[in-house]
C-alpha cells in the first residue's frame, strides 16, 4: 500500500487516538530487539505511551508480531 491508499484508510476510518492538549504530560517512548524465532533475526520496534504498548514494527513474520510482543514488554 502507498502513500495514496494509506491516505484513503486514514480518511474512512472514524476511529482514532485523540491525544489532545495533554501530550507535553505524554510520555513517548521506543525500545528495539531482535527476535530471535526464526532465521530473520528481525528488530521489532515497539512504541510506547505510558508504558502502554501502541504498536510495534520490523517483522518479517508471525513471530514478532504485536501479540508476542506484549510478552516481552515486561523484560
Amino acid at each position: 500500500m502507498g502513500a495514496y491508499g494509506a491516505a484513503i484508510l486514514a480518511k474512512n476510518n472514524k476511529k482514532g487516538r485523540v491525544f489532545g492538549f495533554d501530550v507535553a504530560k505524554m510520555e513517548f517512548v521506543t525500545k528495539g530487539y531482535e527476535c530471535k524465532k526464526c532465521p530473520n533475526n528481525c528488530e521489532i520496534i515497539c512504541f510506547y505511551k505510558n508504558n502502554i504498548l501502541i504498536d510495534s514494527w520490523g517483522n518479517r513474520c508471525m513471530n514478532g508480531s504485536v501479540a508476542e510482543i506484549m510478552s516481552v514488554k515486561s523484560q
